[in-house]
């Protein structure tokens, strides 16, 4: 019995091909939707780990994180200037 047999006839197989085919949808646009979100919050410099005040940050201080634009304040670093 092929996929068009199955679609054609109701019934339980009928029944599970079309709610795996949704589930199927539903994710990939969950993960459409991830991709997209993630994507468009900005990279901004953050701290790796605690500095004390008046420390030389080195480069394994600092690292990219991406945050919400909300989040961010207007004179943040986006960019790590070795």
């Amino acid at each position: 019995m092929n996929v068009l047999d199955a679609l054609r006839e109701p019934g339980y197989r009928r029944s599970v091909l079309l709610r795996r085919a949704a589930a199927a949808a539903l994710l990939a646009a969950a993960a459409l939707n991830a991709a997209a979100n993630r994507a468009a919050d900005p990279l901004v410099v953050t701290f790796a780990q605690p500095a004390d005040a008046g420390q030389v940050l080195q480069d394994a201080d600092v690292e990219l994180r991406r945050l919400p634009q909300e989040a961010i304040p207007d004179n943040a670093l986006r960019e790590v200037d070795a």
